[in-house]
């Protein structure tokens, strides 16, 4: 039975410099990362910031990220299609690195 961890399933862009084919000339854009992580997408659930948006990932799906997640990346819902942005750095939680969480937004 999936835990309330495995709830939401996204894809995971990252921001990085990509070239202009044939030219020097840096563009800003996203690249895919992975697609069909396991996660939770929800409200914060401390009594000080319940109206803050997070991503939960169980440290048996962060593992299979082939790059840690950073501020700015891209989370979109594979299930609802809404687009969010990381806006703080990850951080480990629930003890013992059971799980990350991320503040989100809406992507603009």
């Amino acid at each position: 039975m999936p835990s309330v961890f495995e709830s939401h399933s996204i894809t995971v862009e990252g921001n990085g410099i990509q070239y202009k084919p044939g030219t020097r000339q840096p563009v800003g854009g996203y690249t895919k990362i992975a697609t069909g992580v396991i996660c939770h997408i929800g409200r914060s659930s401390k009594r000080n910031d319940g109206n803050i948006l997070r991503v939960f990932i169980l440290k048996k799906y962060v593992d299979l990220l082939p790059t840690p997640l950073a501020r700015g990346y891209k989370i979109i819902d594979e299930e609802s299609t809404f687009v969010y942005s990381i806006i703080e750095t990850p951080v480990w939680a629930g003890g013992m690195k059971h799980h990350i969480e991320c503040t989100l937004e809406e992507f603009r």
